[in-house]
This record gives structure tokens, C-alpha cells and sequence, in this order.
């Protein structure tokens, strides 16, 4: 059963906060659509890491996304993290799609967005394992017990 995640782990590993998922819960179709309780999946884990990117990393407005927005989505949970990993999101106005990481740029006459996956998949395990494996620390010294016979 592939692995779903609740708002709150999200936010927690996407680093976000309460404000901006309500917010693209607004203004991104695929999320507007979803009922609130709805788990996400590994793919919208990767499509939210995209938004975010865009958003923090390029400056975009979430709401310029709204668009394209249910295509990043549908290609993102299409397939698996290391599928994914080894390809670049093309978002051209309101469409997107995926290609190979390798395959050569085609000349476009509008402006074009590249996302490299790997880095965003590659940082999204990471998240996971390191909150996967925490654990808070014993605060009294563990006391072997006894049976006892009877």
C-alpha cells in the first residue's frame, strides 16, 4: 500500500506553513477540489515540493499556477519517486509535462519552466527518513525488571 500523508505531515516536511496550504487549497484546483480530510499521496507530496519551489524559489504567484496546476498534479502522481526522479517538469502556460532529465531542450516561442525532479525527490526522501527515524530521548534511565516466579 503506498505510503499517504495528512496536511499536517505536509506541512511539516515541505516546511510550510498552516497559512499557505489554506491558501493554495484556494486557489490550486486540484487541492480546491479535495475534500479537507482527503490524505496525499507521494505524487501530490512531490507536486506540493514543485509549487513550493516555484513559489519561493522563483518568485511566482501560487495563484499563476492554478492553470497548470491540475496537470503537475495528474503527471506527479502518474509515477513512481525513481521514475520521477530521473525527469524535468515542463510547464509551458497552462500545460506541463514530463521528459527525461537527458533528453535536449527543444526551442519554444513561449516561455518555458524547467523543474529537475531529482533534487526535489532526492530532498523529499530525505525529509522522511530523518523524521522517520527520530525519536525523542528517555528523560530516566531504563531499569531492567524482573520475572517473577511463581
Amino acid at each position: 500500500m503506498p505510503a499517504t500523508f495528512t496536511q499536517v505531515q505536509v506541512r511539516k516536511v515541505l516546511d510550510l506553513l498552516p497559512e499557505t496550504i489554506r491558501h493554495w487549497r484556494k486557489v490550486l484546483p486540484p487541492l480546491s477540489r479535495r475534500p479537507r480530510r482527503v490524505r496525499f499521496s507521494q505524487g501530490d507530496l512531490v507536486a506540493l515540493a514543485v509549487v513550493r519551489e516555484l513559489v519561493r524559489n522563483l518568485g511566482l504567484n501560487s495563484s499563476a499556477l492554478a492553470p497548470s496546476a491540475t496537470a503537475i498534479f495528474s503527471l506527479c502522481n502518474e509515477k513512481p519517486w525513481p521514475a520521477l526522479a530521473q525527469c524535468r517538469l515542463e510547464i509551458e502556460g497552462q500545460t506541463a509535462s514530463l521528459a527525461h532529465a537527458r533528453s535536449p531542450e527543444m526551442a519554444r516561442r513561449n516561455p518555458v519552466i524547467l523543474v529537475p525532479l531529482r533534487p526535489l525527490v532526492e530532498g523529499l526522501s530525505r525529509e522522511l527518513s530523518v523524521r522517520e527515524t527520530a525519536q525523542s530521548e528517555l528523560r530516566f534511565p531504563p531499569t531492567a525488571l524482573r520475572r517473577q516466579r511463581r
